[in-house]
């Protein structure tokens, strides 16, 4: 033993001696490769440039999916939460609609086992009257048992306890990040003051997290939370309002769970028939609930941001094949020298390495650069969570440093092979002669076959969406889209407990807003346009004479509506007349219907005098008098929903929104003198949603165009690298054949000649790539179907003009070199 401990020693020392040479060794030929780059700094540069546009790309694409779609929902165990809704599928209606308070009692009575525990909420509006400004943040009334259920701890303070949520006891608060940065200064002693919420005293509790976030009907985060008596209100079984989130049990599946439901929404639905029949309950998991709509647009984002580094990396691929046959000569003399196969590979995929890595990191800060101007594409109201995690975080990094190690692969795969089979005696001939050697000829001509086909891809995405989002714009709304300004006003308290009140204000309010400069007409609607499909529950109708029953009775949407709505959204009364001041609340029920309902309902029939009834106990028949245009759903499915208007005084509601049409002068200043006037006429009064309707469907349609704004990014980037990597390597083409075209010219080639040579070889693949684009084109776009309105994926007119347009790019990009060949001087090209 003791004999082999120095054996041992110098084991070890030359194994030191060993990693030391081999670490020398790396350092040096890094120092080599930098040295080698920093002389071709054209080349580097270029190749940096290319690399920086590809992976800060799709590095700022990962960050802004990564924050939406990747990183942990702000709930315990997400993946054992279910979103539960009212599917009204059995009766013609929508799978995922809100619920009743009945319901959810009953569903929380029948849950078990499948589920632990249910929670509720509904949204509502309450005004802090305790501080200077009146703020009025939207408000999610629910269950005591609510974050609870979600997992979701506060970041200062405590959530609601048991028995909080019964009458007499709702009078605490918690508040979200956002209320108490602006309203509440970011004061932790807010914890435990009593404020006012409409004019009632309740006690701050807790402080939500910033990234803590629910949504309910509107895309809005709630800045409040309230405790809501549903217990109380077990008797409502017709106000749809409510949603449902559940936690599983522990090994109970989203399947098993459905099914245990929809058990318990048969016998809910046998124990009361008058209002649950052929109701049923869908669920969906929180994380699609919460993200969901993000998902089709990231997806595609994806695709094109990989396609455009693909593009990237296969142009920095041509550069290195072309600085390969540069380097022939070189190489040979240092194979000759004794180098290796491995160690010229080594030094390739080396100085590919180098190259990608520093093309990410300028890149990494591009990315840094654009994720703010890609996150304030996305409007406020567009409902997408979680933007404020966007940023260039660890994550982030190790995807931009995964992506330009995979790039380097990528880049170094052609030369790696093209230095493996440099033929000594042939490079060191022209080495001698300081020539440039041919190589990779047809690698170059497919890498540029496969820019193009990438290209038609991307490019025909972006046409696509374009297309959608210019068919979104100029689809007629059917009403006054443009200087319609609008506010939502809701009202509080025991003054406006009778609905004489309620219309007494509201006639009020529309007076004195007609007063304000500017303003044409005034009315006001109790879900003002846009809407998108399936938002608001459509109800039931019967009809005199039919007796369809519950799955294929008609369906429409009701709005209440004040006098001069018609004049003041400019909709088209077709027939009879529109509701006046002289349809009060003692008078005659009457209803104004759309065009759609009256072809659904009464079909050729003149529906004027006749009579329809909303399909609930008690419901009056309402005569129709008159028949008005049809207004367009929001968002990507705009088509006209059946629609009935009653007068508000007839259906006085306690929520409005107020619409002014302002065919002059500034809206905002409008809107300011307006909501001046719904505060000031009553202390009880809420006022929030203010805005106009343009912004609004502008907001509804925000996936639409944000993704035709960003894809057309990818496409001009697409279209540069593309025409880019085509102009190198007809240049190149050009340099290696100039002895040719030298010899052409001095046997009497004519200029004309020799472009449409160079200008036929050059677009030789550039014809292969477009048809294999297309191809690809016409079948990937069959996965944005979803995104698309008034143009279908693979359209034959877009593909031929994305087609014709990359071919015309391609011809300006042969061009130059085409027109320089065509000027040499055959003396000196035949004597070089």
């Amino acid at each position: 033993m003791r004999e082999s401990t120095p054996v041992r020693g110098m084991e070890l020392a030359q194994r030191g001696e060993s990693n030391m040479t081999f670490a020398s060794d790396i350092v040096s030929s890094l120092l080599r490769t930098i040295r080698s780059l920093n002389r071709r700094r054209a080349y580097t540069s270029m190749v940096v440039a290319i690399l920086c546009l590809g992976i800060g790309s799709s590095t700022a694409i990962f960050s802004l999916v990564d924050a939406v779609l990747l990183k942990s929902l702000p709930f315990d165990r997400p993946d054992s939460i279910a979103v539960l809704f009212a599917d009204g599928s059995a009766r013609g209606q929508g799978n995922r609609m809100a619920t009743t308070v009945g319901d959810f009692v009953d569903w929380r009575a029948n849950a078990s086992p499948a589920f632990t525990a249910l929670a509720a909420l509904r949204n509502e509006s309450r005004r802090i009257t305790s501080v200077d400004t009146p703020v009025v943040p939207l408000v999610h009334a629910v269950s005591a048992n609510y974050f609870d259920v979600l997992g979701s701890r506060p970041l200062v303070g405590r959530t609601f306890r048991e028995g909080e949520d019964t009458p007499g006891r709702e009078g605490v608060v918690v508040v979200s990040y956002a209320i108490w940065q602006t309203v509440f200064g970011g004061d932790r002693s807010v914890v435990g003051r009593v404020i006012d919420l409409d004019g009632k005293p309740h006690t701050v509790i807790g402080i939500m997290p910033a990234d803590f976030y629910t949504a309910h009907i509107f895309n809005v985060q709630p800045g409040l939370w309230v405790p809501a008596p549903f217990d109380a209100q077990r008797a409502d079984r017709l106000t749809r309002d409510v949603l449902v989130y559940g936690r599983m049990a522990d090994g109970v599946s989203l399947e098993r769970a459905q099914a245990a439901m929809a058990a318990a929404a048969t016998r809910i639905s046998q124990a009361h028939p008058d209002t649950d029949d052929r109701w049923s309950i869908a669920l969906v998991p929180v994380r699609e609930h919460t993200v969901g709509a993000f998902t089709h647009v990231a997806g595609a984002l994806l695709v094109a941001v990989g396609l455009v580094l693909l593009i990237a990396c296969a142009n920095v691929a041509n550069l290195a094949l072309v600085r390969g046959a540069e380097r022939a000569g070189e190489i040979a003399v240092r194979t000759a020298l004794g180098a290796s196969r491995g160690q010229i590979t080594a030094e390739l995929l080396l100085e590919s390495s180098v190259l990608a890595l520093a093309g990410g990191a300028v890149g990494t800060v591009l990315a840094t650069l654009v994720l703010p101007l890609l996150v304030h594409l996305i409007p406020i109201g567009s409902g997408v969570p979680f933007l404020d995690r966007a940023v260039v975080d660890a994550r982030v990094l190790a995807f931009a440093t995964a992506a330009s190690i995979g790039s380097a692969m990528l880049v170094a795969l052609l030369p790696s092979r093209q230095a493996s089979r440099i033929d000594v005696v042939a490079g060191l001939r022209s080495s001698a002669r300081g020539s440039v050697q041919s190589a990779g000829g047809p690698w170059r001509q497919a890498i540029v076959g496969g820019e193009v086909a990438l290209a038609v891809v991307v490019v025909m995405s972006a046409a696509l969406m374009w297309q959608t989002l210019l068919r979104l714009d100029r689809t007629p709304a059917g009403f006054a889209v443009d200087r319609i300004a609008k506010l939502r006003t809701s009202l509080r308290g025991d003054a406006f407990a009778t609905p004489s009140a309620r219309i007494a204000h509201f006639d009020e309010l529309q007076r004195q807003l007609q007063n304000v400069a500017g303003v044409e007409s005034v009315s006001g609607v109790s879900f003002e346009p846009p809407t998108q499909a399936g938002m608001i529950s459509a109800v039931r109708l019967r009809l005199p004479g039919r007796s369809d029953d519950a799955a294929s009775a008609p369906a429409a949407v009701s709005r209440a509506v004040l006098p001069d709505y018609f004049e003041a959204m400019s909709i088209p009364i077709v027939s009879g007349r529109p509701l006046s001041h002289a349809d009060r609340r003692d008078g005659a029920r009457v209803a104004v219907i759309s065009v759609t309902m009256a072809r659904r309902c009464f079909a050729d029939v003149d529906p004027i005098g006749r009579a329809f009834a909303v399909d609930a106990p008690g419901a009056p028949p309402l005569t129709i008098v008159g028949v008005a245009g049809d207004v367009l759903s929001a968002g990507l499915d705009p088509a006209p929903q059946p629609i009935f208007y009653v007068p508000y005084a007839q259906n006085a509601a306690p929520v409005m929104t107020m619409v002014m049409r302002v065919p002059q002068g500034d809206p905002k200043a409008v809107l300011r003198e307006a909501e001046r006037i719904a505060w000031g006429i009553s202390p009880a009064t809420n006022v929030y949603a203010v805005g106009t309707i343009a912004r609004d469907m502008a907001d509804a349609n925000w996936r639409t165009r944000f993704a035709a704004s960003v894809m057309g990014g990818f496409a001009g980037l697409s279209l540069l690298l593309a025409a880019a990597g085509l102009y190198v390597v007809v240049s190149y083409t050009v340099l290696q054949r100039r002895a040719e075209i030298g010899m052409r010219i001095a046997l009497g080639a004519s200029a004309a000649d020799i472009v449409s040579m160079v200008l036929r070889d050059g677009l030789r693949a550039v014809v292969v790539g477009l048809v294999i684009g297309a191809a690809a084109a016409a079948a990937l776009t069959q996965t944005m179907a979803g995104l698309l309105y008034g143009v279908r994926p693979g359209d034959v007119p877009t593909l031929i003009a994305v087609s014709l347009g990359l071919l015309v790019v391609a011809v300006v990009a042969c061009a130059e070199p085409a027109i320089r060949a065509s000027r040499l001087d055959p003396q000196l090209a035949l004597r070089d």
